[in-house]
């Protein structure tokens, strides 16, 4: 009698011709565990759902009635589920807050239109109006007797605005444009009454230059330093020399400003 391997007879293999204990034939046999079948049904489901999403969403923009019906739906759904409703205020104030932070045409426009909208609700609306006055009001009290300078401020406003009231200060054009009415400015809030007159353009230019120069850090002594007598003889050919000096309108940008 011929052995199996003198009679030509191949050697038993696997599933599609693997040898039995390899790792193909491993791989083949996993795919009828329960677990893989499992994996294969989410995947499945994954796709039926992300298809009818895509269905829906075609619907939803070619069909009125459909979309009205949505929308009725989460309308209803909005205002009786506390946990839907605050789910999507979340996820509705992310958005526009993510927007907000990368879209500076956005940000611009919806800066604008929510500052026209409160101007336009500050008018129309009386109970927006004293709610907005009453906390400006409770926030200027608290600084006052938090701020020291504050206070100061204050007070030298108050001051100057009983003066022109009582007709002990007088109204003055802009010294800078000649403009009516114009803003009593203070150098030096401890003199209430000594005030420059600017309108408001100049006004806020005035205090702009001023946070500019606050926030200038400040030159080093050996370059503000001033140049000596002889120095100047030197450079004026033996005569003293003295450094030009500021204009009116120069001295008023480069004096000190706290109002």
């Amino acid at each position: 009698m011929l052995s199996n391997h003198n009679s030509g007879q191949r050697p038993q293999e696997g599933p599609q011709g693997h040898e039995p204990g390899s790792d193909a034939s491993e791989a083949q046999q996993s795919k009828k565990t329960p677990l893989a079948a499992s994996t294969r049904a989410a995947e499945a489901l994954d796709r039926k759902r992300a298809r009818d999403r895509a269905h829906m969403r075609r619907r939803y923009h070619t069909d009125p009635e459909y979309r009205a019906a949505k929308l009725a739906a989460n309308r209803n759904r909005y205002h009786s589920d506390p946990e839907y409703r605050a789910a999507t205020l979340a996820a509705n104030a992310k958005r526009r807050r993510d927007r907000y932070h990368s879209d500076p045409e956005y940000k611009a426009n919806l800066t604008d239109a929510h500052r026209k909208s409160r101007r336009e609700r500050y008018r129309s609306d009386p109970e927006y109006r004293a709610a907005k006055i009453a906390a400006e009001v409770n926030r200027q009290r608290k600084r006052y007797h938090s701020d020291p300078e504050y206070r100061q401020r204050a007070l030298a406003r108050a001051n100057a605005r009983h003066a022109i009231r009582s007709g002990k200060l007088a109204r003055q054009p802009c010294e800078q444009c000649g403009t009516e009415p114009a803003d009593a400015h203070h150098d030096d809030y401890s003199q209430p009454l000594n005030v420059r007159w600017l309108c408001r353009h100049h006004h806020r230019e005035h205090h702009r230059l001023e946070r500019l120069r606050q926030a200038r850090p400040e030159p080093r002594a050996s370059q503000t330093a001033a140049p000596s007598a002889d120095a100047s003889r030197a450079a004026g050919g033996g005569r003293l020399t003295v450094p030009p000096t500021l204009t009116e309108a120069n001295r008023s940008r480069s004096t000190p400003m706290q109002s």
